[in-house]
């Protein structure tokens, strides 16, 4: 059967007696004695690997989080990862350096199911999420506040299929940057939703099929010069709709979306607003989607720009 288990900063228990002794619940007194420490839990792999459809909630109660979270990979079937709302309403993980949390596995979830229970995640290196290892599948991020210095949730290996939602992020460059090198041999798709980028911009590249709605994009400053939300050599069906890049010192040359359209089969850009840029809408290679229609509708811009539109 599944089970829930606990972590707390100040957490005791060994990964080789995490069922039962790390069940819970966190609460004091002796939450402690009741729950892994995140060391432990970045360890709990081979005999000690958890199960799939476990669950693991993070406390708040014993302080801040300050070590890497590495969710372990080892093991059979794989879990399913929450980090619910238990004694606050935000787990705080704040590391002085390198990535703040790193997933290899697949079948997983990264946040709190419930709205309004946040995990803030905080690094002064270069990345704040990353998924680390190639084909990953049924990856889903939620109620996530993350800072980082340059990438905020970022991978460069191929993602079968990825979901980021109800998030706000702060870096320099990417805010969301899923640069697959390579296109998948299965289907690829990144759905991106309820989101405020508030410094740098989204770059999705090579999935098959994409969906971006309800993102804020405030500042791009010193960001990519390549557009505030970039789809490059995506194919297969692109939605774009209530996207606001109203960008404060957008680079004169980046355009607000920018999409590579020859390789798509459709493109739908519909009530976004961008207020800054050289051109609102551009599609990078000047031609249609290959699947024959592409349709924008109920778009606000700035300087009324389509470029590279035919």
């Amino acid at each position: 059967m599944p089970s829930v288990y606990y972590v707390r900063t100040d957490g005791t228990v060994a990964a080789a007696d995490k069922s039962p002794d790390a069940f819970g619940p966190p609460e004091d007194p002796g939450g402690a004695d009741r729950c892994l420490d995140e060391t432990t839990f970045n360890a709990c792999s081979g005999a000690n690997a958890f199960a799939a459809g476990d669950a693991v909630t993070f406390s708040s109660l014993g302080g801040d989080f300050t070590t890497e979270l590495v969710i372990p990979s080892a093991g059979g079937e794989l879990p399913v990862f929450y980090v619910p709302n238990v004694g606050d309403n935000s787990v705080l993980l704040t590391v002085a350096a390198g990535t703040a949390l790193t997933n290899a596995r697949s079948d997983i979830t990264i946040g709190s199911a419930i709205a309004g229970n946040v995990m803030t995640i905080t690094t002064a290196g270069a990345n704040g999420i990353n998924l680390s290892t190639a084909t990953q599948a049924n990856v889903i991020i939620r109620n996530v506040t993350v800072t980082a210095a340059s990438y905020g949730i970022v991978s460069a290996q191929v993602l079968t299929t990825v979901t980021v939602e109800d998030f706000t992020t702060t870096a320099a460059l990417y805010g969301v940057y899923f640069y697959q090198t390579v296109f998948s041999s299965n289907s690829s798709d990144a759905t991106i939703r309820r989101g405020t980028i508030t410094t740098g911009a989204i770059g999705l590249q090579y999935f098959d099929n994409v969906t971006v709605e309800d993102i804020t994009i405030v500042n791009v400053s010193g960001g990519s010069t390549s557009g505030v939300l970039q789809l490059i050599s995506c194919v297969g069906d692109v939605v774009i709709r209530r996207v606001s890049a109203a960008a404060d010192n957008v680079d004169v040359i980046m355009p607000g979306i920018a999409v590579n359209t020859s390789t798509l089969d459709s493109l739908l850009i519909e009530d976004c607003t961008i207020l800054d840029g050289s051109a609102a809408i551009q599609f990078l290679d000047g031609t249609c989607p290959s699947g024959g229609w592409g349709v924008i509708r109920r778009c606000l811009t700035s300087n009324h720009t389509l470029a590279g539109v035919q």
